[in-house]
């Protein structure tokens, strides 16, 4: 799987820098991942979550298994993001 897309829209928020969106293999879209900063200053991307009805837990909406294509995608959105 290759990261075929990303689109990045900085904000300005306290530890988020931008709004990510992919695209992996022009078939797939992942909307609303956060480029933040974390404690030691660097860039990492968060993905979208929600609130489960049973039970309230905070769930992933997405996440990459694969730790290379967490990275590419990570990678890729830093990449963008200093474009």
């Amino acid at each position: 799987m290759e990261v075929t897309q990303v689109r990045v829209s900085p904000v300005t928020k306290k530890y988020v820098r931008a709004m990510v969106e992919v695209v992996i293999d022009d078939k797939l879209i992942i909307n609303d991942l956060q480029l933040i900063v974390d404690k030691s200053g660097k860039l990492r991307l968060h993905y979208p979550t929600s609130q489960s009805s049973w039970g309230g837990k905070i769930k992933n909406i997405v996440k990459p298994i694969d730790r290379k294509l967490q990275q590419k995608i990570e990678n890729a959105a830093v990449e963008k993001y200093f474009e």
